[in-house]
């Protein structure tokens, strides 16, 4: 938000083309060997804010200029609160009141809010983005930007809100010893203080774009021809001499949002508030959002993990409880026939079986409305109550002789965490009933012994309860007549 005079090192107009520069441009002759820093990758959410809560959070923000003050900003009216800081209804508000306010020996009239990112977040490029709604009235000055501690700033925009329809993006550096800006008014015919609205700019190595609700308006480009034509990611260029716009941002930024107040000596935008200016009145921020194509160091993907957590399995009479991990904007749930919805928050469902009697498969699923990522439909597979085989049954031969090896199995069952085998005892001579493998598993290998029927049975089981199937055989003597053994 630093507007002063600017003095151009160089400065010169633009002459019509397919894509040229801003209307002037402040640069410096450079030789380049025709490749642009270009990079084709998409856009990764790696920072947000949706305000979901009820009070800022404090690991992402604070509300000065500094930790624990630094709440004036030059000659401005207003000293900015905390307490002007406030989350409802899933929006953050920076609320401007009239009021006599003292802060370090400084008295102002009025109060107001802001918040700026803390580390470990300050940005080296990538996609900016807000939905936000300006306030209307004379005196209100909301600026969305950023801020390079060393020498630069990128104005997203700023408003006078007593033309909210004039929008004003801008861009500052003070590399060269000078402070150095260029700053553009839209007016878009368009009242942004009527409703929220899209506000963003991508910065990336060789171009800045701002736009708004989706649209460009406004470009800037690194190098230019010296007829005025940008040089444009993802063309390459003859090696040659070009001028490099010298405003470009090079080191890291962190985010400001703030409603401050116009004094008698800030009236860049708009004038002091007067009788017709309505107080308490706010700027309010539906969410932040940051993108970078490559996440830089300490940041990754936040929308590469996102899934629904929570238990494998519901006992019937049990309640469990579900949640979205990762970045949402708002979440629409459903359960499959067997469950039945008990209670929803902004990010968890919980759920119970629909009776006592529900068993088997049932599916969690929940639907990211207006999705900040590109995914937008999650699902969650269970188990509901004790283990189920359904239509499965026991395999295996029923018609046995003493010491007969025999392999029995049966298709696993649905929520299974473990499995038993019963068999018949008994001996037939020195062949004994025994297990030669896999008595707790879905399959398993017998030895068959005494002669007589019986029954083959397997068990499954998990914390809810078990589930049976079984299968009658019978052990024949093999010399005829009755049974022997012990």
């Amino acid at each position: 938000m630093n507007i002063r005079i600017c003095f151009a090192l160089v400065f010169f107009f633009i002459l019509n083309s397919a894509k040229s520069q801003d209307n002037g441009v402040f640069v410096r002759t450079v030789l380049l060997n025709g490749q642009l820093d270009c990079s084709s990758e998409t856009w990764k959410l790696v920072f947000h804010d949706e305000f979901n809560g009820t009070s800022l959070d404090q690991s992402k923000w604070r509300s000065s200029y500094c930790d624990g003050g630094c709440r004036t900003h030059g000659n401005e009216a207003q000293i900015y609160l905390d307490e002007n800081v406030v989350l409802s209804n899933g929006k953050l508000k920076l609320i401007a009141k009239k009021e006599n306010v003292t802060w370090n020996g400084i008295s102002k009239a009025y109060s107001s809010g802001m918040i700026m990112t803390k580390d470990p977040f300050p940005f080296f490029k990538g996609k900016f983005e807000i939905k936000a709604k300006i306030p209307y009235g004379m005196g209100f000055w909301p600026a969305f930007w950023l801020y390079g501690h060393e020498a630069n700033e990128i104005d997203v925009f700023e408003f006078g809100c007593d033309r909210p329809e004039s929008l004003y993006t801008n861009v500052h550096t003070e590399e060269t010893g000078s402070h150095l800006d260029w700053s553009i008014e839209h007016d878009n015919n368009i009242n942004y203080s009527s409703k929220s609205h899209i506000y963003s700019v991508e910065w990336d190595t060789e171009q800045i774009i701002f736009k708004v609700d989706n649209t460009v308006i406004r470009e800037m480009y690194r190098y230019t021809t010296s007829l005025g034509q940008a040089l444009v990611c993802p063309s390459s260029y003859g090696t040659g001499t070009y001028l490099e716009n010298i405003l470009m941002p090079d080191n890291n930024m962190d985010i400001i949002l703030n409603l401050a107040i116009a004094s008698a000596s800030t009236t860049f935008f708009t004038n002091p508030p007067n009788s017709s200016t309505v107080f308490p009145n706010a700027f309010e921020i539906d969410y932040v959002r940051v993108y970078q194509r490559t996440p830089q160091s300490g940041f990754s993907d936040l929308c590469a993990n996102r899934e629904i957590i929570g238990a494998s399995k519901i006992c019937n009479g049990v309640s469990k409880t579900y949640t979205f991990n990762g970045p949402f904007e708002e979440l629409s749930w459903n359960v499959s026939s067997k469950l039945l919805i008990v209670n929803t928050t902004d990010n968890s469902v919980t759920v119970r079986p629909v009776n006592q009697y529900a068993k088997g498969s049932a599916s969690i699923v929940c639907e990211d409305i207006g999705s900040i990522c590109n995914e937008t439909n999650f699902t969650k597979n269970i188990s509901v109550g004790g283990p189920n085989f359904g239509s499965a049954y026991v395999k295996g031969p029923t018609q046995l002789t003493p010491g007969l090896s025999a392999v029995y199995s049966v298709s696993p069952a649905q929520g299974a965490t473990s499995y038993e085998w019963e068999i018949p005892s008994g001996c037939y001579a020195h062949y004994c009933w025994k297990f030669k493998s896999g008595q707790y598993s879905n399959v398993t290998n017998v030895q068959a012994g005494k002669v007589g029927s019986g029954v083959i049975e397997c068990t499954a089981k998990n914390t809810c309860g078990t589930d049976s199937r079984y299968l009658y055989i019978n052990v024949q003597n093999p010399y005829g007549g009755g049974g022997g053994g012990g």
